[in-house]
């Protein structure tokens, strides 16, 4: 799945305010505009009056801040749903085990065939026993009967 790119960035209400007592309206909107630029492409403004550059750089590292910690949590949150469909996944496959392992229709063998399995005395097999050793289990009790 492709990652999302941010759909913005943050400025607080704060720093607008404080914006707004030392510039005027089209500073300030000239600087949201520079901001949104470079929190979207990394593009730099060139700006020649001396308040918007220390402005743009005092908020510009606010948005490098708030930009990282954006890859902090989509990464975390990536991560916890690839743990969430694994854990899934080995649970279906978990249910799948079980219900091949059924005792219902044991036929006496101890060995699952997928018709119900069981050891034909309501007891289950335990499927993570693996072939060699069910079969060794098997050949066991037939000596023992013979």
């Amino acid at each position: 799945m492709a990652r999302k790119e941010r759909a913005g960035f943050v400025l607080y209400f704060t720093d607008l305010a404080a914006l707004a007592e030392v510039m005027d309206d089209t500073s300030v909107g000239r600087l949201v505009l520079a901001l949104s630029a470079y929190a979207q492409d990394g593009t730099e403004p060139q700006f020649t009056d001396t308040g918007l550059r220390m402005a743009f750089g005092l908020l510009r590292s606010k948005v490098n801040r708030d930009k990282e910690h954006y890859a902090e949590v989509t990464e975390a949150r990536a991560k916890a749903a690839r743990k969430r469909e694994e854990e899934r996944r080995q649970m279906s496959q978990t249910a799948q085990m079980s219900q091949m392992w059924t005792t219902e229709k044991g036929n006496g063998d101890g060995i699952g065939t997928g018709d119900g399995g069981g050891n034909g005395e309501g007891m289950p097999v335990d499927p993570r026993i693996t072939e060699f050793e069910r079969l060794k289990a098997k050949f066991a009790e037939e000596e023992n009967e013979g």
